[in-house]
């Protein structure tokens, strides 16, 4: 499966490289995206990747009706 390992790598490279010229790139970047996946995971308690999809999948519901309900325009 080194293949799979070295197909991915290789399409996160392509990715990354467009995604740095149409957006703002900076050295913490990826951790908010992190940390909301670590906590997806400890919810989840770390032993099985299908609760942790879910876990994550209801915290970003959570903290998207959040960002709603809790906005400073309104």
């Amino acid at each position: 499966s080194v293949a799979a390992f070295a197909l991915a790598g290789a399409l996160c490279g392509l990715i990354a490289s467009v995604a740095a010229s149409l957006t703002v790139v900076r050295w913490d970047a990826g951790i908010t995206i992190g940390l909301i996946g670590f906590i997806a995971a400890a919810l989840a308690g770390f032993d099985s990747p299908i609760k942790a999809v879910v876990a994550g999948l209801a915290l970003g519901v959570v903290e998207s009706f959040s960002a709603g309900v809790i906005s400073p325009r309104g």
